[in-house]
């Protein structure tokens, strides 16, 4: 905000900002700058932004419980669809419609588990069978995040037999008959991998028929059941009773089969992605376009500085700080990373030649190394060298732009097989990768202005400049109030911001405008130099542990398909990780010791048990 002096004296607005008060206060000061009179000053208190034990937003609790009653609420409405359809195909009285009746009247139909095993052995009533596709459609099973992330493709048949394969395929090359030693599940993978293995030992069918061959004093519910033993048993149900029932066509089954099932796809909400910083009308480009992967590279090639110290003979002035990669330098590493993912530093010393002494000005900060075209890598990687390369620039663009584009996995895959004639197996690999997330600060009309300009070795700020953007702003003659502010996404920033023009807004109402507005940082920002290396020397630390808990999480993903682990690693792996070694790799309740694949499985969380002070 630009101000206009007011008249002598010159009255200074001064604040103090921090997390949930503000102090502040009106000086008069004479031309020279000196402190003259104190005319107002004055504390103002706001609740803070998050809890006080926890660095959560307050809002995170109420969201969670929101979130909760939004799943809570779509299954009382699938029960409520699968419920109707049943009444109107007349497998279900109309009487159910009452909810104060509703329970008794299935209760005379028969005991549902003993329903659902007669099913597959002899006919059943018109309302039995709708009572046993009831009971099926109330608890659905857990289903792998594998076959969460085939969405709309999961009934395939090209994908059925890749998974089939999957199940069968080790990822180090062992033998089927070493599968079995080294696949250790998690929590829900083991009890239902040992459910499955009582059932097959009973001899039963079914999960039905196994639960309603258990003693009636036996508790029958809260077991971990897969999603795939409740869709093979209705089907097998509907199959057997499909003689005896003339209304159980193929478009029926298949719609009971669909209200059962049918899973929200995951979206990105495009309403929640930000403006870019230089085009104010357009919104940011995903990461994972090849322009923003060009646009990182060049932007830390072309940054990247080191010191090669020496003297020059005759004056003794001293050389070779600053220097900045040749052209032979930046093009040799140019062509390194456009096709991998990420490059060490030590692995960018030795590509250019440089000792390992040599501290790169990259190095120095949080970086692990430079990050490589990534979207590039796994592309070639999943199509061939070869043939990611004969589709040039053009073809990879609009390979991605597909790849981005469709929501529905089923649409993208006949997409890659019809229009990029892919096969099958190469078409559903595509459809099924994971692309690097998020969104750039910029949009990709910025990108494209900037990317010629760095092509040439030109800094970013450079770069702005040629590209017309440039740093200055345009002159104002100021405001009468502070406008509110932007969202930040950061709470305790978004309601300090807020406060402070709350507080601004009624100084200027009270005084006019001050000759200068005066800002003091919080002090916990105010860091000296010790402060800061100790704080740098924490960050790394704390970089180096969350490296290793990635590398293990990988191993352990690529050994074990079958829990189907994200590919990439959340902040909570990489917590549980640090906790993990913190206590010595064992349950702090029972003093167990907790192996690795435990640890990165649903069997272990995090449990707060000592106030955040401490």
């Amino acid at each position: 905000m630009s101000v206009t002096p007011s008249a002598d004296p010159h009255l200074v607005f001064g604040f103090d900002l921090g997390s949930n008060s503000i102090g502040w206060a009106v000086l008069e000061e004479n031309p020279a700058g000196q402190a003259q009179a104190l005319r107002d000053m004055g504390v103002r208190i706001f609740p803070k932004a998050v809890e006080e034990k926890t660095p959560t937003p307050k809002n995170h609790k109420r969201r969670q419980m929101r979130l909760a009653r939004r799943v809570l609420e779509r299954r009382a409405r699938r029960r409520r669809r699968l419920q109707n359809y049943l009444i109107l195909l007349g497998l279900l009285p109309d009487s159910v419609h009452d909810v104060r009746e509703r329970e008794r009247v299935l209760n005379t139909l028969g005991d549902p588990y003993a329903l659902r095993a007669q099913a597959l052995e002899q006919a059943l009533s018109a309302h039995q069978l709708g009572r046993v596709i009831a009971h099926l459609g109330m608890r659905r099973g857990f289903q792998s995040n594998r076959k969460t992330l085939l969405s709309d493709m999961l009934d395939d048949p090209d994908v059925q037999d890749m998974l089939a394969e999957l199940e069968q395929e080790d990822p180090q090359g062992h033998a089927a008959s070493e599968r079995e030693r080294i696949k250790e599940e998690g929590q829900f993978k083991q009890a239902i991998s040992a459910l499955q293995a009582d059932i097959h030992q009973a001899g039963c069918r079914t999960l039905g028929q196994y639960l309603a061959s258990l003693p009636s004093a036996q508790r029958k519910r809260g077991r971990r059941i897969g999603r795939d033993m409740i869709r093979d048993e209705l089907r097998a149900i509907l199959a057997a009773q499909r003689p005896h029932h003339a209304g159980l066509d193929d478009a029926v089954c298949e719609e009971i089969e669909r209200i059962i099932f049918h899973q929200r796809p995951l979206r990105w909400d495009r309403a929640s992605i930000g403006a870019c910083s230089l085009e104010k009308h357009r919104q940011r480009a995903a990461m994972a376009r090849l322009e923003y992967q060009e646009f990182r590279l060049l932007q830390d090639i072309n940054h990247l500085r080191y010191d090669r110290p020496c003297s020059h003979p005759d004056t003794g002035e001293i050389l070779g700080l600053n220097l900045a990669l040749t052209e032979q330098d930046r093009t040799r590493l140019l062509d390194k990373l456009a096709s991998q993912q990420d490059m060490s530093w030590s692995a960018v010393k030795k590509l250019l030649g440089l000792d390992t002494t040599i501290t790169l000005n990259l190095e120095a900060g949080s970086k692990k190394g430079l990050p490589g075209n990534r979207t590039a890598s796994k592309l070639a990687n999943t199509l061939g060298a070869d043939a990611w390369r004969a589709l040039g620039a053009s073809g990879q663009a609009e390979l991605v732009e597909d790849l981005l584009k469709f929501e529905k996995k089923s649409a993208l895959k006949k997409r890659l097989m019809t229009h990029w004639a892919l096969p099958a197996r190469t078409a559903i690999a595509l459809a099924t990768l994971e692309l690097e997330p998020g969104h750039a600060n910029l949009s990709l009309k910025a990108i494209r202005r900037l990317l010629p300009f760095m092509r040439q070795g030109m800094r970013y700020d450079q770069a702005r400049e040629a590209a017309g953007y440039g740093y200055s702003r345009t002159p104002s003659d100021g405001l009468e109030r502070l406008p509110r502010p932007d969202d930040l996404r950061n709470p305790v920033v978004n309601r300090a911001l807020h406060e402070f023009r709350r507080v601004c807004n009624a100084l200027l109402a009270e005084y006019g405008r001050p000759h200068a507005i005066r800002i003091e940082l919080p002090r916990e920002l105010a860091m000296g130099g010790k402060r800061k290396a100790e704080y740098e020397k924490q960050q790394k630390r704390n970089q180096k542990a969350n490296e290793d808990a990635n590398t293990q999480y990988q191993t352990i993903r690529q050994a074990n398909p079958q829990l189907g682990l994200a590919e990439r690693v959340g902040r909570l792996e990489q917590l549980k990780y640090r906790l993990w070694r913190d206590q010595n790799e064992r349950c702090l309740y029972s003093d167990k010791p907790i192996s690795m694949t435990e640890l990165f499985s649903a069997e272990v969380e995090v449990d707060h048990i000592l106030p955040y002070s401490r």
